[in-house]
């Protein structure tokens, strides 16, 4: 029973303990995300001359790179505002060089792209070099003989993995394996304190010696549960 006292007793101060630590039972979860984080590159406006083009490098390797994070996606982001309408095509070093070679655009990231008024976005995919060239077309477009003021934005777009760190309150299971330790404890205490039903110990009975009977008549000794005298039968006195 007192092994029993003791582990009630055990139990009580366990869940007095895990009920104190509860509002600071915090654990820490991680938790990967992916979010696109933007670069503007470049900001201009320009006027692209009738019946003419107008050629913008972009530099790749002066745009830094977006952290130390991997990164699951890489694109270009576009926007364009023209006053009428431009036929812009994209060219790596490559395609560029054929141009101006032989003045046909037969390679590209894009060609002979249509553009009026507000573009909204256009996607340029990765190059594999180091510059690509916008090339604006006044050219081959239905009012080549207007001047046209073009305003581009352009923007590196990079889908990186973040890894945030976060820290959630637990402290709710310490509260309810708190309260079950205290009912536990309380219960095994109560049944400790119970009295013990044991069995009484019976020691063996020893037989009373009796002493024995004298008769009065004839000094005859006799046993102490005889009631006449074995010799003379006369009647023993008590």
């Amino acid at each position: 029973m007192r092994a029993l006292q003791l582990i009630g007793i055990l139990l009580l101060i366990l869940g007095v303990l895990l009920l104190a630590y509860s509002p600071f039972a915090y654990a820490q979860y991680t938790m990967p995300s992916w979010e696109t984080r933007v670069q503007p590159i470049a900001e201009e406006s320009f006027i692209v001359a009738p019946r003419s083009y107008h050629n913008y490098t972009v530099d790749v390797n002066s745009v830094e790179p977006p952290g130390d994070s991997p990164i699951s996606e890489l694109h270009y982001a576009l926007y364009l505002k023209v006053n009428g309408s431009i036929a812009l095509s994209v060219l790596d070093e490559e395609g560029y060089a054929a141009w101006k070679e032989t003045g046909e655009m037969k390679t590209g990231l894009i060609l002979n792209l249509n553009v009026m008024y507000d573009s909204g976005g256009q996607y340029i995919p990765p190059v594999a070099g180091n510059r690509f060239h916008l090339i604006f077309d006044n050219v081959h477009t239905s009012d080549p003989s207007l001047a046209k003021e073009v305003v581009l934005a352009l923007n590196r777009e990079a889908v990186v993995q973040v890894v945030r760190v976060e820290s959630v309150w637990v402290g709710s299971s310490f509260i309810m394996y708190g309260l079950i330790s205290i009912a536990g404890g309380l219960i095994v205490t109560a049944i400790g304190r119970k009295p013990s039903r044991e069995t009484p110990i019976r020691l063996p009975s020893t037989p009373v010696s009796r002493p024995p009977r004298i008769c009065h008549y004839c000094g005859a000794t006799s046993s102490f549960d005889e009631v006449f005298c074995h010799r003379c039968g006369e009647k023993l006195s008590k």
